[in-house]
């Protein structure tokens, strides 16, 4: 885990009977774009922690939901058009029920976990840590399918340079 996130310890204090969980931390074998979703969850859980305290809304209920808005199993790689398609929909009630089995959530958490793909899917932010977390996970994942598409663009030009290399 991320060395910054893990030395905030009032962070840590707040979600520490979620990163200890077996069940969560198998989020680290499923991927999220080109990351796994534990490190995703993290960096949005932190992230949007982080700003919840400076804009003075519930940073607790937002640090916990932001690490369980994706507590859900299956990789969305190996699926067809229509079934990824029902998963963007689907996967924040999945997170939902998974989280709520373990951890007692609140009225805030429940509806940052199922609001979090809005409008896609058809919760509707209710909180100003809602909307919150629903940003900063957009921000995070269009971050992430950069770095995945600047590593792709960088991978395909030193391609072309080797096989030109290769036909002079």
């Amino acid at each position: 885990m991320n060395y910054k996130i893990m030395s905030d310890f009032e962070y840590i204090d707040i979600v520490r009977d979620i990163i200890n969980n077996e069940e969560f931390l198998k989020l680290k074998f499923y991927r999220h774009h080109d990351n796994t979703r534990l490190d995703h969850c993290l960096k949005v859980s932190y992230n949007a922690y982080k700003l919840a305290k400076k804009f003075n809304l519930d940073y607790k209920a937002v640090a916990r939901a932001g690490l369980l808005h994706d507590f859900f199993y299956g990789d969305l790689r190996y699926i067809n058009v229509i079934e990824r398609k029902y998963m963007l929909n689907a996967h924040p009630y999945f997170a939902y029920y998974n989280a709520s089995k373990i951890f007692k959530l609140n009225a805030i958490e429940k509806n940052m976990i199922l609001s979090h793909m809005f409008p896609i899917s058809y919760e509707v932010p209710r909180y100003k840590e809602s909307i919150l977390l629903d940003l900063v996970d957009d921000l995070e994942a269009l971050k992430e399918v950069g770095i995945y598409i600047k590593d792709r663009l960088k991978h395909n030009i030193n391609l072309i340079l080797i096989m030109l290399n290769e036909v002079v």
